[in-house]
């Protein structure tokens, strides 16, 4: 079996894309390219482990937020790659002509994406849906997205799920590393006036969408039974002025703390490892699986439609819990419950751990991706295979 020559096209190359690309790289029989663009919030980095081409993004910003992901020319071609990896963003308005392009060329064509979007119309919807049918194949981050198409009509054997999640690499060098220093964990412990009182972490950029005034106001709710109640905020972003000033208003000055943005794990280590939950009121994403992977159960709001696909990894009773949707006295309800109930949360925070660790892995998230590459490449054999007839046989693909 020949190498499979795979052309991948991404909006941009963030650093924790790198190790899912590197693994998909490493595979058996696979060799990758990626082309990249400039996403407007994300810092590219160097390709590692595989070949990347770094193109400029053409932006349409007005109406509809549209964008160009070129591809240089010649790149859709049997001579050069065996099958395409398209982002799956109805955004993109490169999608469908490289999509007609590559059938035209012969190439199979995997799309890879959510799948849906929080504010989907029918129109859009429709799009995507009429997009999807043409590719081979189809990636997206969630079972429940997969039955979601299913429903629809689509091909069940088209779809694979590659559940989304991160390198927890770095994540459990930073935990050993502070576990393994109990005196130091102690001191910082100490100096930031935490282990008196329940503590509740947030991190994630602050966006308006995320709600993050949320956990403010069920920190003040808390704080007449829990005086030494504190929430450690962590990022940085266009709320963090009017998270500060709703600090202040409600007189939590000593309870509610912000660091500003903190990207390296083991200075995140200790901040985590002092906490008793994560919380993410709205929109949670990729954030659930790094607090898990420091063993921090989380707690989110209950509408799963307003997280993002990576929510699929908690399930509440087992590894955290919700409450209910934009009520910060509901918040505050769970969050005491949690915290009164110390055998409860160490049970929580041993599963929260085991998610990130054993089930959302990077080795079964590249599965998912390694097996519909495999499946797009094999389609056309697999199709003049169910229409062959003794008279008509078919020759080795």
């Amino acid at each position: 079996m020949s190498t499979i020559r795979v052309c991948m096209q991404q909006p941009s190359l963030a650093k924790y894309r790198i190790p899912v690309m590197r693994e998909l790289a490493s595979r058996p029989k696979l060799s990758l390219h990626v082309y990249y663009g400039t996403a407007q919030r994300l810092k590219n980095v160097e390709p590692s482990g595989f070949g990347g081409t770094h193109l400029n993004t053409w932006f349409f910003p007005w109406p509809l937020q549209l964008e160009w992901h070129p591809l240089p020319l010649g790149t859709i071609s049997r001579k050069k790659f065996d099958v395409m990896i398209l982002g799956w963003n109805t955004r993109h308005i490169s999608l469908l002509p490289y999509i007609l392009k590559a059938r035209w060329a012969g190439i199979p064509v995997v799309i890879w994406g959510q799948g849906a979007s929080k504010h989907e119309g029918a129109f859009r919807r429709w799009f995507r849906w009429t997009v999807s049918k043409l590719s081979s194949a189809i990636i997206v981050y969630n079972h429940s997205v997969a039955d979601e198409l299913v429903r629809g009509g689509h091909d069940r054997q088209r779809i694979f799920v590659a559940q989304n999640t991160i390198d927890q690499a770095d994540i459990q060098a930073a935990r050993e590393h502070w576990l393994s220093r109990p005196e130091e964990l102690a001191e910082f412990r100490r100096v930031n006036g935490l282990g008196h009182g329940p503590h509740f972490i947030f991190l994630s950029r602050l966006e308006l969408d995320n709600r993050t005034d949320l956990l403010i106001h069920a920190v003040h709710a808390m704080r007449a039974k829990h005086p030494n109640v504190r929430a450690t905020i962590i990022g940085s972003g266009i709320a963090e002025p009017s998270l500060k000033a709703l600090t202040e208003q409600l007189g939590l000055t000593e309870n509610v703390r912000f660091t500003g943005a903190i990207y390296e794990d083991v200075k995140l280590a200790p901040w985590f490892l002092s906490a008793d939950a994560f919380v993410y009121p709205t929109n949670v994403g990729l954030s659930l699986l790094h607090a898990f992977g420091f063993g921090l159960p989380a707690v989110v709001g209950d509408n799963i439609k307003a997280h993002n696909p990576e929510i699929e990894a908690l399930r509440p009773g087992e590894n955290g819990d919700v409450f209910k949707h934009n009520d910060p006295k509901d918040l505050a309800r769970v969050l005491d419950e949690l915290v009164s109930d110390r055998a409860r949360l160490a049970r929580l925070s041993r599963a929260a751990h085991t998610t990130a660790t054993r089930e959302f892995t990077l080795t079964r998230m590249v599965d998912g991706a390694e097996a519909a590459v495999r499946f797009a490449v094999a389609e056309p054999l697999l199709r003049r295979i169910a229409s062959a007839t003794p008279e008509a046989p078919i020759e080795a693909y």
